[in-house]
């Protein structure tokens, strides 16, 4: 458990941010590039229609694989969300989170000594219960 929890807490602090920089300049370059291409055939448009014509198309498609590899990596980005908050959750155990003496509990709270518990009391006053 402690294994996945770490994994999700890298994958959370890590890599999303960094996926999502990464996203984040791929957008600007697509946005520039559209915008000199689109300049450019606008300039182009009087003096050579047939070059201005290949850089609309170059313009669109540019568009077109900036909006794809936008839609893959928010796709990529949800799915391992989901993923690891479910493995965080116990999903991967059975909802198994703790373990003392053999028994499987799904939560832990210190209560000290003399504190209430309503489950099974350790000897280092953690209350396990489901």
């Amino acid at each position: 458990m402690r294994f996945v929890h770490l994994l999700y807490m890298v994958v959370r602090r890590v890599i999303l941010p960094r996926v999502l920089i990464c996203t984040m300049r791929v957008c600007v370059c697509v946005c520039v590039c559209v915008c000199v291409c689109t300049v450019m055939a606008n300039n182009k448009a009087a003096m050579d229609p047939a070059g201005a014509r290949r850089l609309g198309n170059a313009s669109i498609g540019v568009s077109v694989a900036g909006i794809a590899v936008t839609i893959i990596v928010i796709i990529i980005i949800v799915a391992v969300n989901v993923t690891a908050a479910a493995a965080a959750a116990g999903g991967g155990r059975g909802g198994c989170n703790y373990t003392y003496y053999g028994q499987c509990y799904r939560h832990r709270d210190y209560v000290g000594s003399y504190g209430h518990c309503s489950g099974l009391r350790s000897s280092e006053g953690y209350c396990y219960y489901n």
